[in-house]
C-alpha cells in the first residue's frame, strides 16, 4: 500500500460529494468554507515551511484581472493581493486518497477545474503533474511524451501561459494511468500544480483556479488489458468507423461520451468495427470506450466532429 506523504504548512481539507458511476467518488474542492468539511481523504497543501516565498493563496481575488472568483467568493490564486513575482517557482500539492469500497478492483481518476491566466507568453507559464509514488516521480501532463496515450484532455490541453481572455475548463480523464500503476483501495495519489515565472517583472497577475473537481472511481474489473482500436475518418462531418481488435468476436460495451462525460450513445457490440452517424452530434470532441468484463480487455480513443 503507498503510504501518504505529509508535508508542513497550509492544509485544507476537501468536501466530499458521492455519486454512483461504477462506483465513483467525487472531492470538490471550492474554496468557501461553508462547504469544506474535515473528515474527507483529500487535502491542498500549500507548503510555506520549506518555501517561506509560496505565492499560492486562497481567497477573495483583488488584483487588476484578477478581482472575483468563478464561484463566490474565494479561489486559490498566486498572491490574492500582489501580481507575481520575478525569479518565482511556487507550488501547491493536492493529496487525492482511494475510496474504500470493500473489492480490490483497479481505481482510476479524473481532474477538473476552472482556470485563468495573465502571464508573460510562454517565458512565466503554470505546469500540472501526477505523482503515482508519493511524489517521487512525477508525470507532466502537459508536455509529457511517455505515458500520454494514457491519458486524456477533455476539449483542449489547457495553455497555463499568456492570457486566457477570462475563465476556462480544464478536465483530464486519467484512467489509463491507473491501469498502468495498478492504483488500489487506500492507496494515495499527488497532483502538483506550479507556477514559475523568469527574471523580468512583468506586473501581471498570475494562475488562478476554482471549483476543483477530482474524481476516483472503478469500472468494476480487476484490470484491463489493453487493445488496439482506431476511429476514422477523423475528423468527420457525417459518421465515424470505430474498428478495434476482436478476432473472438466477443461481446463489447460500447459507450460514447462529449467533452463534459455526458454519455451519448451506447451499444453491445460483437463485430469488428460499427458505424456511426454523427449528424446530430454538436460539433466537438468525443471519447469511446470499449470494454469486454469477461475478458478484462478494453480500448479506448477520441475523435472529432466538425461540420464545417
Amino acid at each position: 500500500m503507498k503510504q501518504i506523504i505529509i508535508l508542513a504548512g497550509f492544509v485544507l481539507f476537501a468536501s466530499c460529494v458521492f455519486g454512483q458511476q461504477s462506483l465513483c467518488s467525487f472531492y470538490e474542492l471550492p474554496f468557501e468554507p461553508t462547504f469544506l468539511w474535515e473528515n474527507c481523504s483529500s487535502q491542498l497543501v500549500i507548503d510555506t515551511i520549506s518555501d517561506s516565498n509560496n505565492v499560492w493563496q486562497i481567497g477573495v481575488p483583488s488584483k487588476t484581472e484578477f478581482d472575483s472568483s468563478y464561484s463566490p467568493t474565494r479561489a486559490i490564486l498566486t498572491d490574492t493581493l500582489n501580481t507575481y513575482p520575478p525569479n518565482d517557482t511556487s507550488s501547491f500539492i493536492v493529496l487525492s486518497g482511494v475510496t474504500g469500497n470493500g473489492f480490490q478492483q483497479i481505481h482510476t481518476f479524473s481532474l477538473a477545474a476552472f482556470y485563468k491566466v495573465n502571464t508573460d507568453s510562454l517565458n512565466d507559464y503554470g505546469t500540472i503533474e501526477f505523482s503515482p509514488d508519493n511524489g517521487i516521480s512525477w508525470i507532466d501532463l502537459l508536455n509529457d511524451t511517455i505515458y500520454d496515450s494514457y491519458y486524456s484532455w477533455y476539449d483542449n490541453k489547457p495553455a497555463l501561459t499568456g492570457n486566457s481572455n477570462g475563465w476556462k475548463w480544464l478536465h483530464c480523464d486519467l484512467a489509463g494511468l491507473g491501469q498502468v500503476f495498478e492504483f488500489q483501495e487506500m492507496d494515495t495519489v499527488l497532483y502538483r500544480f506550479t507556477f514559475i515565472s523568469d527574471s523580468i517583472d512583468d506586473g501581471l497577475d498570475g494562475i488562478m483556479f476554482d471549483d476543483f473537481d477530482f474524481q476516483d472511481y472503478v469500472e468494476g474489473i480487476n484490470e484491463y488489458e489493453p487493445i488496439k482500436s482506431t476511429a476514422y475518418p477523423n475528423p468527420t462531418n457525417g459518421s465515424i468507423i470505430i474498428e478495434f481488435d476482436n478476432k473472438n468476436f466477443s461481446i463489447y460495451h460500447l459507450t460514447v461520451t462529449d467533452a463534459l462525460g455526458k454519455l451519448i450513445y451506447k451499444e453491445n457490440l460483437s463485430q469488428l468495427s460499427i458505424q456511426l452517424a454523427t449528424n446530430k452530434f454538436s460539433d466537438g470532441i468525443y471519447y469511446y470506450n470499449l470494454i469486454n468484463s469477461e475478458r478484462t480487455e478494453r480500448a479506448w480513443g477520441k475523435f472529432i466532429v466538425s461540420k464545417e
